[in-house]
C-alpha cells in the first residue's frame, strides 16, 4: 500500500491515533518514547492494540 487504509503487521501495544514507525522487524510500532518526523513515521493506528505479541492493527498509511 502506497497511501490508504490498511492491516498492518505491528509489535507492542497501540492506541488508536497512535504514529507508527518501523520496529525493525518487517513489522510497525508505535512511535511512543522514539517520537516520530516525517523521516520515519509510517502512518496512524485506526484502532487499540492491547497484546504485546506481533498482531495486525488497522492503519491509515500515507506517504510525504
Amino acid at each position: 500500500v502506497l497511501t490508504g487504509r490498511a492491516p498492518i503487521k505491528a509489535v507492542g501495544t497501540i492506541r488508536k491515533g497512535d504514529r507508527l514507525v518501523s520496529a525493525g522487524n518487517g513489522a510497525a510500532m508505535a512511535a511512543g518514547i522514539y517520537g516520530s518526523s516525517y523521516h520515519n513515521e509510517i502512518g496512524r493506528a485506526l484502532e487499540d492494540k492491547n497484546t504485546e505479541e506481533l498482531g495486525l492493527v488497522e492503519a491509515y498509511i500515507s506517504t510525504k
